[in-house]
């Protein structure tokens, strides 16, 4: 396996993303984002008593007991800033709380969600394009515009049109703007800088339809 080049450090943001293998689509029905998403709470904390697939098996009042004991201890592996899953590859915006926090989480969360697509699918081998990439969040500016470039996203990989772009399910923005209730993710501090939701809007729309067009913007997209 081929070493990591950005270490991973604690109380550190970074912009980590994946894809599929081949590029081929890792997301395939509504059930399938659900899950991912799943997986993303689920494995973010560190003492986790039950795999997810056992812990879905359960009843749901015990499914309740355990997740409301989990976030009472908020022993957390990661903090999440945002997100966006588009249809072959996917954004995270996370700090690392935890030592190896990242490395745990991605592994715990790819693998369980893996197992489940593969058994949906019926197919095997590997899901996703290798080791996970990390890009270090260096200054609050680029936390901010890695911030704007993740909730775009689903615009500028043409899966939404502008409008669309606010309320695209696959993405934290709907949180952002008080639009949709999120149980993990928690906002972007520097969200707080814009006096209101209409300024942020105008925020992420400035860059949107250039990076739509001209679809750059260097080491924070996917290689």
């Amino acid at each position: 396996m081929p070493s990591r080049q950005v270490p991973l450090v604690n109380e550190q943001i970074y912009h980590v993303f994946n894809r599929g293998v081949a590029c081929a689509p890792i997301f395939s029905s509504k059930k399938t984002y659900q899950r991912f998403l799943l997986c993303v709470d689920y494995y973010r904390f560190l003492e986790l008593p039950v795999k997810l697939s056992y812990l879905l098996s359960m009843s749901k009042d015990k499914r309740e007991e355990i997740l409301t004991d989990l976030k009472k201890k908020n022993k957390i592996l990661v903090q999440i800033y945002g997100y966006c899953l588009m249809s072959n590859h996917f954004h995270l915006l996370i700090k690392q709380s935890y030592e190896n926090g990242i490395s745990q989480f991605m592994r715990k969360a790819s693998n369980s969600y893996s197992s489940y697509y593969n058994l949906l699918h019926e197919r095997q081998g590997s899901l996703f394009q290798g080791v996970f990439k990390a890009v270090r969040i260096e200054t609050d500016e680029q936390l901010l515009h890695v911030s704007r470039y993740v909730h775009i996203n689903s615009y500028v990989g043409h899966l939404t049109s502008r409008e669309g772009l606010f309320s695209y399910p696959w993405s934290s923005l709907p949180f952002y703007l008080n639009k949709a209730e999120n149980n993990f993710v928690s906002k972007n501090p520097m969200v707080a800088n814009f006096s209101s939701e209409e300024e942020y809007r105008h925020f992420l729309l400035d860059e949107a339809d250039y990076l739509r067009s001209k679809k750059q913007l260097a080491h924070l997209f996917l290689d």
